[in-house]
């Protein structure tokens, strides 16, 4: 996962408890869908539909370390952000005494060096034990990355769960920000290849996207295949395909535009699998208190 551009102060825990899903969920994605993008999206990043909040490795792009619920970078604000908001939990002394400065350092500085985070691991998977610990990272999680995510999702006017979800999707893989490479870079190269209307026959809730000062009505089918394009052309590494891959896979075989209990979808070895809502089902909105899966 990419950092998001975005910069977040938590200077008290009552900031962070404000960050709870259930006052910052989209209410256009929420609820048993928005569980099931949460499902796959886990599922693609770590081999388990469940947040793996404990988790801590070596990034394979050298980028520092990965750690918690949707492997957040060190070398972006995350992760220290994260650990401030513990902090303002425990009077500054916790787990993380021995890493804080480096890890601000690299925050500061969006350094990708694990020098000097030898002991991250361990003090993660500590802190990993508290529930108040994981609440800082689902509330990271939705501020940083699903919320960005559905805003770009609301601008669009995307309507489908599948589509809704590949925002989520790629903004966690990608990173939320702006920037070419981000998942608002992408929605933005997106629109500029709308260049002529491409209403699907029947579709009575077209996207109207507007390119160089001219607007356009394109189906929501039509632009998401764009956007898989786009998105194509930056991914780093296999995995990434994968991702890609699995929501065509999503696309093509779900018929209901919104999903009601289950989706299938490939998995991260590229095997068909199926996620549902009927055993692990969590309401999104009650997941700071309960947590998602």
């Amino acid at each position: 996962m990419k950092f998001s551009i975005a910069s977040h102060s938590f200077a008290a825990a009552a900031a962070v408890t404000a960050l709870a899903l259930a006052s910052s969920a989209s209410a256009a994605f929420s609820g048993c869908p928005a569980n099931l993008a949460v499902q796959i999206a886990n599922n693609l990043q770590s081999g388990d539909v469940h947040f793996d909040y404990a988790s801590c490795h070596l990034s394979k792009a050298g980028t520092g370390y990965e750690v918690g619920a949707v492997n957040f970078l060190t070398a972006g604000p995350d992760v220290y952000h994260i650990v401030k908001a513990y902090d303002a939990l425990t009077n500054s002394d916790n787990e993380f005494n021995g890493v804080r400065d480096v890890l601000k350092a690299n925050a500061d500085n969006y350094r990708p060096s694990a020098v000097g985070l030898e002991g991250l691991c361990d003090a993660w998977s500590k802190a990993a034990a508290n529930d108040s610990f994981n609440k800082l990272q689902n509330s990271i999680f939705t501020k940083n990355y699903f919320n960005p995510s559905q805003q770009y999702a609301d601008r669009v006017g995307l309507q489908q769960s599948v589509n809704r979800a590949l925002m989520l999707d790629t903004a966690i893989v990608h990173g939320s920000g702006s920037s070419v490479s981000m998942l608002g870079g992408m929605v933005r190269q997106t629109n500029k290849l709308v260049t002529q209307d491409m209403v699907a026959t029947g579709d009575t809730s077209p996207l109207s996207i507007t390119n160089n000062g001219v607007a356009y009505k394109v189906s929501e089918a039509n632009w998401v295949e764009l956007f898989l394009q786009t998105r194509a052309q930056h991914a780093e590494n296999g995995e990434s395909n994968v991702h890609i891959q699995s929501y065509k896979y999503a696309i093509a075989n779900n018929i209901a535009s919104s999903w009601e209990d289950s989706v299938k979808y490939l998995d991260g070895s590229g095997s068909a699998a199926s996620v549902s809502c009927s055993d692990t089902y969590s309401s999104y909105a009650t997941a700071a208190s309960g947590f998602l899966v």
